[in-house]
């Protein structure tokens, strides 16, 4: 069989490798350019993805860090509060332990006024 420069192709088609040479003779130079822009878009992209990433952690600790602050801060005015609040308590019922002693003297000497005027009469 005679090869009359058909190799290459079949059943009267290109092959790929002779789409791929004609796609590079014609658009060549701007797929590099594509390439090379897509490659810088790819870089950037990854950077500010590290920048991000970073950005987030960071954030995220000084969240934390701030959380915990704020906790810190709440459970001590907390336990403060539950100081004051017991010392009044204690205050009230100290106070009202004396009123009630009070009372009781004052009714008793009440009680034996009027037992003493009962028996003058």
């Amino acid at each position: 069989m005679a090869d009359n420069g058909t190799d290459t192709k079949k059943n009267g088609t290109m092959s790929l490798g002779e789409i791929s040479t004609i796609r590079n003779i014609l658009m060549g130079q701007e797929m590099s350019e594509y390439d090379r822009r897509f490659k810088e878009l790819e870089d950037r992209i990854a950077t500010m993805n590290e920048t991000l990433e970073t950005q987030i952690d960071h954030a995220q600790t000084e969240a934390n860090s701030q959380s915990n602050t704020l906790e810190k801060n709440l459970n001590s005015q907390i336990n403060s509060l539950d100081k004051a609040l017991s010392k009044r308590l204690e205050q009230l019922e100290t106070k009202m332990l004396q009123t009630s002693q009070k009372d009781k003297n004052k009714i008793g000497k009440m009680l034996l006024d009027m037992g003493k005027k009962l028996m003058e009469e």
